[in-house]
């Protein structure tokens, strides 16, 4: 099947043809509003485009630029509002045969664009202001969607514990942005006997706060005996930062015998 025919646009989405419109007029105020979430759009003549709803309210928008048009195509958004970052009322390019992708944002739309070969394909990184992304085969470079950072400190390697004090484990730095961050915490060298608190967090101090939605804490107390080595995962927790931000990975036993220390991992994956 020919790349970026309607066909294909529908197989790739599971639904039906999209609706084939014709493009008109070269400014925003002129430009033909599009009333259809799935839609063909055919040029025939230079700056012709069509024109967005207002966004709130309004869902997933898939917009082809049909491989039959003779130019490439502008997609405006409503009236004062805008596409991707881009000043108020300026419109986005679709080359011939690409498609748009767009996403309502509060009064805005987020977009991204690429080209069909048989289904979707994505080549190279895929940017709009303030949203990257990275190709399947590829990690994702730092400030991209997907950027992942980890920190490992094996068994023995830790510090050692001092019962009822935080001890760093581990640190990250996270640069601006919205992370998942998760980990877990080892306790190794446990006297049987000697442990009543074990507690592991992630958060960016280094004292152990109260649980919160900025953080991820376990608490194990009233045991009877912990076993020599134990293992405590960190669940998911997430960190929008406005700054570079230094995370940590913290361990802290209450305990009366022995030279117990502290092992473990954190993690993050960059979520936008």
């Amino acid at each position: 099947m020919a790349a970026g025919t309607p066909a294909t646009l529908a197989r790739m989405l599971g639904s039906q043809p999209p609706v084939v419109l014709n493009a008109g007029g070269t400014t925003q105020g002129t430009a033909p509003l599009l009333t259809n979430n799935f839609a063909e759009i055919v040029t025939t003549a230079a700056n012709q485009g069509v024109r967005l709803p207002p966004a709130m309210g309004q869902y997933l928008n898939v917009v082809l630029n049909s491989p039959g048009s003779g130019y490439p195509l502008s997609i405006y958004p409503a009236a004062t509002e805008s596409i991707s970052f881009a000043s108020a009322n300026q419109p986005i390019q679709l080359g011939v045969g690409q498609i748009g992708l767009l996403v309502p944002s509060g009064n805005a739309w987020m977009g991204m664009g690429g080209s069909l070969s048989g289904a979707l394909t994505l080549t190279g990184v895929v940017t709009s202001p303030g949203f990257v992304v990275s190709p399947l085969a590829a990690n994702a470079a730092a400030g991209q969607i997907g950027e992942y950072v980890t920190a490992l400190v094996g068994a023995g390697n830790g510090p050692l514990l001092v019962s009822t004090t935080p001890a760093i484990i581990t640190t990250i730095s996270l640069t601006a942005g919205d992370w998942d961050v998760w980990g877990q915490v080892i306790f190794n060298n446990v006297t049987a006997g000697s442990t009543t608190v074990l507690t592991g967090q992630i958060t960016t101090g280094t004292t152990i706060t109260a649980t919160a939605d900025n953080n991820s804490t376990f608490n194990f107390g009233a045991w009877a005996s912990f076993p020599g080595n134990t293992n405590c995962p960190l669940a998911v927790c997430r960190m929008s930062l406005t700054a570079t931000t230094t995370v940590y990975l913290l361990a802290q036993m209450t305990f009366s015998a022995g030279a117990p220390n502290a092992a473990g991992k954190i993690c993050a994956r960059r979520v936008r």
